[in-house]
């Protein structure tokens, strides 16, 4: 403290504090350079998995015109998004890629505004709520376990709620902090707005409300629910809109929710999430979701085996220790959910315990106004000002986690996109609680504590570029990702279905038969794995073993069409052209027709490909001397395109085969 500070035993908060307003300047251009510098590989990667259905085969985001259409469905505005990407660059990956690093500079400058302006509130020494803030903001932005939030295009979603909560957080902030609620309604307004946006581009925004009212009961209301009302009608609106997404939401723990390809590998008739789901109940969901609590934390301290496709043990009991598959690779022994149980709730109660340190000093303290900011006049060598910035940030993890860690059954228990947001919270926490130990260790040389301090973040800012680098060469293209998921998940038949596709993709296809056959070995009712088994073994010239394949995806389609309430399950129609051709090639024409003749009469084939089915099906009644039913589907061919010279050919070779029969 300066010297005026030691005799008072109070912060000025009159002072500009280190590098004045220089600082905030300074802290964003880190940021941009070092995240442009850990993300600048990611340029070159193309698009993944869910990338390639939900963007590349997603025809509503290719025509600027749907977006009223993308807007009303979930996940509206994060879809429109795309829709705008493609209507500027197309297909162009690098784009998608650019665009989600800028929601992510954008997110970790917004994460320093909101932690900067909390720890004001909380009446924390300038210089030091500037450093604190700043190094949150700078492990938040290069931490490895966002480069699924980032790297993962699809996952815009996730950094745009983000994005707009993080907004809407600090548009509060600054709302509550004018002198008369009038002054503050523009900012709400931009708050609901922010709720709004947040929501429609993930659901996880849901629990926006519950942060907005505990920062007011935390900073604006001194811990007093008379407080609160002061604003009651914008919490009113926004507890009116999340009873609105609510029930919008209850499709989501009903009914089959189609969420990506990640999340629904198959086409089945259980939802990807709710407590329709028969592979997981809620309790078990609730048991293994306290692990996922706990490993979670140890992964933001040590970001090592990181996975898009984590093989976390179910938990079946509260005393029951999980089974872990063979060959899953994690960083921790999984233990009882008890253990985790008690470690979480002593988290909790360590929140409630430095709020309630934090009340018992603040509330015999008064508040005083600093340019139209509420400012908590305690000493900051108390220590209770930094415990209720550190307790509202625990409490935030834990809300801001709960949509996807609760009682709610999700199909993949576990997955580091849904650390993006609430990381914030343990990142402010573990900052403040370095700082304190500094100021502790080095309290009679502040120089000293300050220079270690921010030799930490110059350590940060180099050691988490680099992991944050390595990591995203994984996401290269789908062989090394897959590749990588293999070595830590050996036990998920999607794992091995996903890598055999990104080799069928390089046209590798005797490296994707032995894994589809491992797949087959997990899971037998996997349809897709049996088509894309298929067309290696056609691709190969293996052609009796291909029916085999198709006939196995078309049963299996067959059964989930009476089953499930999909229309057409999505391997069906694909599966029954692979097999009719194959039919084709082997000889086999009178199969071979009657599967031409199913796909032309079942009115889903793409008209672009009608044409093709039917030159073959003619081509087979040709063969079999129907030459009358050939004739007739090569009219058909040439009347939608009069120019097929091919179709010509063979017709006039037709009509010669019927003028020599006559003769004889």
């Amino acid at each position: 403290m300066h010297s005026e500070e030691k005799k008072t035993g109070k912060a000025d908060r009159t002072k500009p504090g280190f590098l004045g307003p220089l600082f905030s300047v300074l802290a964003a251009f880190v940021i941009l350079i070092s995240v442009i510098a850990s993300y600048r590989n990611i340029l070159n990667s193309g698009l993944q998995f869910d990338d390639t259905v939900e963007i590349e085969g997603n025809d509503l985001i290719k025509d600027l015109k749907n977006i009223p259409q993308l807007l009303k469905g979930r996940r509206g505005v994060a879809m429109a998004s795309f829709a705008l990407n493609y209507a500027a660059f197309g297909h162009d990956a690098a784009s998608y890629h650019a665009v989600n690093i800028i929601i992510h500079i954008i997110n970790a400058i917004l994460a320093y505004l909101v932690a900067l302006s909390t720890l004001r509130l909380s009446g924390i020494e300038e210089e030091d709520a500037k450093k604190v803030s700043a190094l949150s903001a700078v492990i938040f932005a290069l931490h490895p376990v966002q480069t699924e939030s980032v790297t993962y295009i699809i996952q815009r979603m996730e950094g745009l709620s983000a994005l707009f909560y993080l907004s809407g957080v600090f548009l509060f902030i600054k709302g509550a902090s004018r002198q008369t609620t009038l002054q503050g309604m523009p900012f709400y307004a931009g708050l609901l707005l922010c709720y709004w946006l947040g929501f429609y581009s993930k659901e996880v925004a849901i629990t926006m409300p519950a942060v907005i009212i505990l920062y007011d009961f935390f900073f604006f209301s001194r811990f007093s629910v008379k407080g609160v009302l002061k604003r009651r009608l914008v919490h009113a609106v926004m507890i009116l809109m999340l009873a609105f997404f609510l029930k919008g939401a209850f499709s989501i723990v009903g009914v089959p929710v189609v969420e990506t390809a990640m999340e629904t590998a198959r086409d089945v008739s259980e939802p990807s999430a709710g407590f329709g789901m028969k592979s997981i109940g809620p309790v078990q969901y609730a048991l293994t979701e306290l692990n996922v609590v706990v490993y979670y934390i140890t992964l933001l301290f040590f970001p090592a085996n990181q996975n898009i496709d984590y093989d976390f043990p179910v938990s079946k009991g509260l005393f029951a220790l999980p089974e872990l598959n063979s060959g899953a690779v994690l960083n921790i022994p999984i233990p009882p959910p008890f253990a985790s149980l008690l470690l979480v709730s002593l988290f909790i109660a360590f929140a409630f315990y430095l709020s309630g340190r934090a009340k018992g000093v603040l509330c015999r303290q008064p508040v005083g106004l600093t340019g139209g900011s509420t400012v908590f006049k305690g000493n900051p060598a108390h220590g209770a000002n930094p415990a209720l910035a550190a307790s509202f940030f625990m409490f935030w993890f834990f809300i801001v986690l709960s949509p996807t860690s609760s009682i709610v059954p999700i199909a993949d228990v576990m997955a580091e996109h849904r650390l993006y947001l609430p990381s914030l919270g343990v990142f402010v926490v573990a900052c403040l609680g370095l700082n304190r130990l500094t100021k502790k260790v080095f309290k009679d040389d502040g120089k000293a504590g300050a220079a270690v301090f921010y030799i930490v973040i110059i350590a940060a800012i180099v050691g988490l570029s680099t992991l944050t680098y390595r990591r995203n060469l994984v996401w290269k293209d789908n062989i090394s990702l897959w590749g990588d998921v293999l070595k830590k998940t050996r036990s998920k038949a999607r794992a091995y279905n996903n890598l055999a596709k990104a080799y069928m993709d390089a046209k590798k296809y005797d490296l994707a038969i032995p894994l589809l056959k491992s797949a087959l070995s997990i899971d037998r009712n996997f349809e897709e794995i049996h088509f894309n088994l298929g067309v290696s073994y056609y691709n190969t010239g293996q052609f009796d073993l291909a029916k085999k394949e198709f006939k196995a995806t078309v049963g299996i389609g067959e059964i989930l069409l009476k089953r499930s309430k999909v229309k057409r399950p999505r391997m069906l129609l694909p599966a029954r052209v692979y097999l009719a051709n194959t039919y084709f090639i082997t000889g086999e024409h009178e199969d071979a027709v009657k599967e031409y003749t199913r796909l032309l009469n079942s009115g889903g084939v793409d008209p672009t490909s009608t044409a093709g089915l039917r030159y073959n099906l003619s081509l087979s009644y040709r063969e079999l001397g129907r030459l009358e039913e050939a004739k007739k589907e090569l009219t058909e061919i040439l009347s939608q395109n009069p120019g097929d010279i091919e179709a010509m050919r063979i017709l006039m070779g037709i009509e010669g085969l019927k003028t020599k029969s006559k003769k004889h």
